[in-house]
């Protein structure tokens, strides 16, 4: 904005916020606006507000993942992570809809049981 010549004036719309209080009125105000990275209103936004990174913009992540790419990780890395993946609990209806998406994409029986 400043590049382009442009000036924002800041206002305060609330006070006396606690922290979780000030992040979710932040959320529910980009909603209401929408983001122009997104094509749904006129705030310049690159995420959806609150704490962290909640539906960063394309860039936003293209930035963070470029210094991941081409790395190599070693083989405790790739364990834990593994690990991290695999000990994850899936709600029996993804799986039941995961397993219905293999047999719409033609795969076969067996690679449908395994995944059950």
């Amino acid at each position: 904005m400043i590049r382009a010549g442009l000036t924002c004036k800041p206002i305060r719309v609330a006070e006396g916020l606690t922290e979780a209080e000030a992040y979710a009125e932040e959320m529910r105000l980009i909603a209401q606006h929408g983001r122009q990275d997104l094509g749904t209103g006129p705030l310049l936004n690159f995420t959806d507000g609150g704490s962290g990174l909640r539906n960063p913009a394309h860039h936003v992540r293209d930035a963070m993942s470029a210094p991941q790419r081409g790395k190599k990780r070693s083989a405790e890395a790739m364990a834990k992570l593994r690990a991290a993946i695999f000990g994850r609990k899936r709600d029996a209806g993804v799986t039941r809809r995961f397993v219905q998406n293999c047999t719409l994409s033609g795969q076969g029986l067996e690679h449908r049981t395994n995944l059950a």
